[in-house]
């Protein structure tokens, strides 16, 4: 089968894609007059995915978290004590990996080594070489990066917050796992891990650079047919079952004032919009009623109550859909009431109205544009609507067909669905 092209005259992009023998599925994007070559090699595979069915097993396993994030630090150690890093950086690539919920991914970037790049980021991926003493020895960094992140007044805020909408959930977890969750995990199961989420049916190879498509497939499927076969697994994954989002909750902590978290958490099945538009209309939604464009943002910021440390993380998936707020204020409790009673009747505001559409649509029509002229952030958002099952460059389209009704009944669904709940740190 050639390579399969879908063009973007807009965006003045083709998106070159072909699924290989092996289930591999290889998405090329040639960018003829960029000098970097990015390269990314990325699994549905993440924090959440603790228990599935390993290979040849009947029964569900349930297995420690932290898992995916360990199994990523794993990876760079290569056949014969080769260590990736190094490898990379003999042929003056970058190369680095991170772990989500729901991802694991490894790039390279590079000028002049593109097909050199490319092999060894298959290699990453293709096999695990592990024993007893190197795990052992993992766990020890790994604890001292879970200790560091624990120190962060920031992120206690926010994995606090998110484990009161989320208990007892992998969502409660950092990503990395937790100091005794690292103790359990073994070369064993992370072979099962690997065995299960490293097949190549599982996996997407994006390129995106100076490069010609039809020459890099032939290359790619080159280092494909030459690996050993392996039999393809079935992916039995166990979602997590949601439990009531917790009250509200403080912790004494060494910062210079207090910070606010208010969380919510909803629910919907996606049966009458896809999770890619209502996703967007939530976007859009939280940038009219509390973007800087608002009138409540400009209030609020003008009397002092917010400042720059005002955040918002929208994250909308089909497993799990919460809207995460984080500042710092002199006053959290009279804060978390006010965004409380705003998010309440958010839908009903008076900046909810076509000319505010306009002008946030604008805006995040220019972000979305800015962000294509770097090539690792095409990649990194192009993966993320892999995972999704939907494309990065179909956002024009899509953003230029909402409507201020579809904005309002969406938002009512989320706001009519939604817990609430919030966190604050004071200062010891």
């Amino acid at each position: 089968m050639t390579l399969s092209q879908k063009h973007y005259p807009t965006l003045n992009e083709v998106v070159y894609r072909k699924v290989l023998e092996n289930g591999l599925e290889v998405i090329l994007i040639p960018r003829l007059d960029y000098q970097e070559t990015i390269g990314l090699m990325a699994t549905r595979f993440g924090a959440l995915d603790t228990s599935f069915r390993p290979k040849n097993r009947k029964l569900m396993r349930q297995f420690p978290a932290g898992m995916a994030h360990f199994l990523e630090h794993k990876l760079f150690e290569l056949p014969k004590g080769r260590d990736a890093m190094e490898d990379f950086a003999k042929i003056g690539a970058e190369v680095n990996a991170f772990t989500g919920y729901r991802q694991t991914v490894y790039y390279f970037s590079t000028t002049d080594h593109v097909k050199e790049g490319l092999c060894l980021l298959q290699e990453l991926t293709s096999h695990l070489n592990v024993t007893d003493a190197s795990v052992e020895r993992e766990k020890a960094i790994i604890s001292q990066e879970i200790k560091m992140y624990q120190d962060d007044a920031d992120y206690q805020l926010y994995m606090s917050v998110l484990g009161q909408l989320y208990p007892e959930t992998p969502l409660a977890e950092d990503i990395a796992g937790s100091l005794s969750s690292v103790q359990q995990i073994s070369a064993k199961t992370l072979q099962m891990n690997f065995d299960i989420f490293y097949q190549s049916s599982n996996m997407v190879l994006l390129m995106i650079g100076d490069f010609d498509p039809e020459q890099l497939v032939d290359e790619i499927e080159s280092f494909q047919n030459a690996r050993r076969p392996r039999k393809k697994q079935p992916i039995s994954k166990e979602d997590f079952s949601l439990k009531p989002v917790l009250p509200s909750a403080s912790l004494e902590f060494p910062v210079m004032g207090p910070k606010l978290a208010v969380g919510l958490r909803s629910q919907h099945d996606f049966t009458t919009v896809s999770i890619s538009k209502y996703r967007l209309c939530m976007k859009l939604l939280m940038a009219m009623v509390l973007g800087w464009t608002s009138s409540t943002y400009q209030d609020w910021y003008d009397k002092g109550k917010i400042d720059d440390s005002f955040q918002m993380e929208i994250e909308l998936t089909e497993a799990y859909q919460f809207i995460i707020l984080t500042m710092d204020t002199s006053e959290p409790l009279a804060m978390s009431k006010r965004i409380r009673q705003l998010l309440s009747r958010c839908y009903e505001l008076d900046d909810l109205n076509e000319d505010h559409l306009t002008l946030v649509k604008q805006e995040m029509y220019g972000d979305f544009l800015k962000s294509l002229n770097h090539l690792e952030s095409t990649a990194m958002q192009y993966v993320n609507s892999w995972i999704e099952n939907d494309s990065l460059f179909d956002l024009p389209d899509l953003l230029e067909s909402i409507t201020l009704d579809d904005i309002k009944k969406v938002g009512f669904d989320f706001i009519s669905r939604s817990e609430m709940t919030d966190f604050i740190l004071f200062p010891q």
